[in-house]
């Protein structure tokens, strides 16, 4: 690719002269598409998560991969009344699980940094009744499986209201997913409760 007196622009788009011989207004076009897409990809403040109802947003009622998309959750009546201090963050598990044994390694070098801005729940699906109220927080509606991470936090919806936030995944999820989530639902927090 040759440099021409273009600069930077032909050796992004290298046959946008020949093309769309619209050299001229190139420049003044991918400045505006690459500052739009840096302002998608780094987000802006609390809230790079996006709200919604997509596999990785926080859902304010069932995400789209789930039967009952759209409507309201039955949110767990003790998880509320932690949200109401700071976010909330659940593991619902049992032994003898080789799945959440993985987890659990994965959350225990994690979360020691959190636990004092996170409320968390350790939930044995045998032996702990709350484990019930997590069928609510499935994300896909089917049944049930372990491990089920859930974290709540405050966000705010589409006509500018705070709403309880959640998100939820049956699968074992790495180091760095979980910290942008909780790092999000710290942020989240801060900015929308009280």
């Amino acid at each position: 690719m040759a440099r021409n007196d273009r600069g930077w622009v032909s050796l992004i788009y290298p046959f946008a002269e020949y093309e769309f011989g619209v050299m001229d207004t190139m420049p003044k076009i991918s400045i505006i598409c690459t500052f739009a897409a840096l302002l998608i990809l780094v987000g802006c403040g609390a809230g790079s998560i996006a709200v919604g109802g997509g596999d990785d947003d926080w859902w304010i009622t069932y995400p789209r991969m789930n039967p009952l998309s759209g409507n309201e959750v039955p949110h767990a009546s003790w998880a509320l009344d932690a949200l109401q201090s700071k976010p909330v963050f659940i593991f619902l598990q049992k032994e003898q699980c080789p799945a959440c044994a993985l987890q659990r390694r994965i959350l225990d070098g994690l979360l020691d940094g959190y636990l004092g801005d996170i409320a968390y729940f350790d939930i044995d699906a045998l032996r702990d009744r709350r484990a019930f109220d997590m069928i609510a927080y499935d994300p896909d509606g089917g049944v049930g499986t372990i491990p089920l991470i859930v974290i709540l936090t405050w966000v705010v919806d589409s006509q500018g209201q705070v709403q309880v936030g959640w998100h939820s995944t049956e699968e074992v999820v790495g180091d760095d997913r979980l910290r942008s989530y909780l790092d999000d639902a710290l942020a989240q927090f801060r900015q929308n409760s009280g």
